[in-house]
């Protein structure tokens, strides 16, 4: 993958467009790497903690399981109710999202409890739906690099308001179309410290 992680989850949004559906088994190792990568993102650290007790833990979320049994209450609930499910084959297949042209950039859209099990149960093979397509990336900025960057046009531009700064951008651009390939560079939030 070209862009980190950390950047992926910024500006993905959700945008996916698939040519092809089809159903197949999936290595479990490969997704649960996929899981244990991007837990931090998804706020599904918990399941990692060293020591963790799931009875502990109210339900995190209350999709996918919940909403066939909406009286769990624990993690450790959640977790019986998807084993039964697995080991019955009952079980909804992990829907996956994969890049068509890499393979090895792919997206699990749902299921990490599913995934956690089948791992601790060491199945190698899991049910997937997966999605071959592409992935559609949204221009995003960080709060933390936007105000870098309001401060900083603030300053070229010191007694205009944004709305007049917008305003002068959009006469540049009528008058040089071309303009709107120009790049302003901003520096990072950590060189203005």
């Amino acid at each position: 993958m070209i862009l980190s992680r950390k950047e992926f989850h910024r500006r993905f949004m959700g945008g996916f467009k698939a040519v092809k559906v089809q159903e197949e088994f999936f290595s479990v190792e490969r997704l649960y790497k996929e899981l244990q990568a991007d837990a931090h993102f998804r706020n599904h650290d918990y399941m990692f903690e060293k020591d963790v007790d799931f009875s502990k833990i109210e339900i995190q979320e209350e999709d996918g399981i919940h909403w066939k049994f909406p009286n769990l209450k624990t993690e450790e609930e959640r977790f019986e109710k998807i084993k039964e499910e697995m080991l019955n084959d009952t079980y909804e297949a992990i829907p996956v999202s994969r890049d068509i042209d890499y393979p090895d950039v792919l997206y699990v859209n749902n299921g990490f409890h599913r995934i956690f099990l089948a791992k601790q149960m060491g199945w190698e093979k899991i049910r997937a739906k997966v999605s071959y397509g592409k992935f559609i990336l949204h221009n995003s900025i960080s709060f933390q690099d936007l105000t870098i960057l309001l401060d900083m046009l603030s300053k070229m531009f010191p007694k205009k308001s944004l709305k007049e700064i917008i305003e002068y951008i959009n006469k540049v651009i009528a008058k040089k179309p071309s303009a709107t390939e120009y790049n302003v560079g901003y520096g990072t939030s950590e060189e203005y410290k």
